[in-house]
């Protein structure tokens, strides 16, 4: 079997929408804190609500970028290492680009061979199909 690439979407907006929660509570925290009085315990009590609520917003933020920044090499990762497992099949080159469905140089065997895989069952390499486990990259 091999994985499908994992939709990143409805963790970005949950993320999104918490890191606007934040904001808001940032904003509405230190609004508030600016209208005690100055050196009283609800004034440092605000701002320190505010620096938190900040703090967790840009930790959010990061996050965000981050699971944006390596979520297409993560995945390379897992199905590179499922096609090695299930396939014996090892790219040719450095590249190590995937797209589903587009044609790509592979060494199964010892044999340099092109393999088109279409997730999440179909691996066709020299234009023979590519049995899972059981066979350990033998060409069918």
């Amino acid at each position: 079997m091999i994985p499908q690439p994992v939709s990143f979407v409805p963790l970005a907006v949950i993320v999104i929408l918490a890191v606007g929660a934040l904001a808001y509570a940032a904003f509405k925290s230190g609004a508030g804190a600016a209208r005690s009085e100055p050196g009283s315990r609800a004034r440092i009590a605000g701002f320190t609500v505010t620096a938190a609520a900040l703090l967790l917003a840009l930790g959010g933020l990061a996050m965000i970028a981050n699971i944006i920044l390596s979520h297409d090499k993560a995945y390379d990762t897992v199905l590179w290492s499922s096609l090695y497992e299930n396939y014996g099949i090892v790219p040719a080159d450095d590249s190590r680009e995937f797209h589903p469905g587009v044609p790509f140089d592979a060494v199964v065997d010892g044999e340099e061979v092109a393999c088109t895989v279409v997730p999440p069952e179909s691996v066709n390499c020299n234009g023979e199909t590519l049995m899972p486990a059981s066979a350990h990259g033998q060409l069918q």
